[in-house]
């Protein structure tokens, strides 16, 4: 599997600039599927492609 046969990551933008706080971290799972991250309220969000969608929220019990 190539991970960037189109080259997309040349073809990305900078968006809300100025406009949001984080991400807090980035990171890919095992068979490398789009970036994860963790925000400041507690989500984890998950792109999908096309847009962020709510992967999961940490537990306030951790």
């Amino acid at each position: 599997m190539d991970r960037d046969a189109e080259n997309l990551l040349q073809k990305s933008e900078i968006r809300f600039r100025n406009e949001l706080q984080g991400p807090e971290s980035i990171t890919f799972d095992l068979l490398g599927h789009s970036p994860y991250t963790g925000v400041a309220n507690g989500g984890i969000l998950f792109w999908n492609g096309s847009s962020w969608t709510t992967f999961a929220y940490a537990s306030p019990n951790r």
